[in-house]
């Protein structure tokens, strides 16, 4: 999704930050502001109702990667116990 979204603005002539400044919360926000629905935009800016979509996506794939990842953080042991190979009972 996230080369996507870059490949959208290479088309367009418009460089994005590099690496993860794009995906910081400013980024995003950032991106958002470019974006438009597809009942806003005329024909020569239809990319920027591709981008809405393509960001949707992207918050949703990370909200379930959140759900998946968040509990496996806070439920597993310590790291003094990885180390150790003992893990409490």
């Amino acid at each position: 999704i996230r080369n996507h979204i870059r490949a959208l603005f290479d088309r367009e002539g418009i460089v994005l930050p590099k690496a993860h400044l794009c995906w910081t919360l400013g980024g995003i926000a950032a991106l958002r502001d470019e974006a438009r629905s597809f009942d806003m935009v005329g024909e020569n800016e239809l990319w920027r109702g591709e981008l809405t979509c393509e960001l949707d996506a992207l918050q949703s794939v990370d909200q379930l990667i959140e759900h998946v990842v968040s509990p496996c953080i806070h439920n597993r042991p310590p790291a003094s116990k990885l180390k150790t190979g003992h893990f409490a009972a």
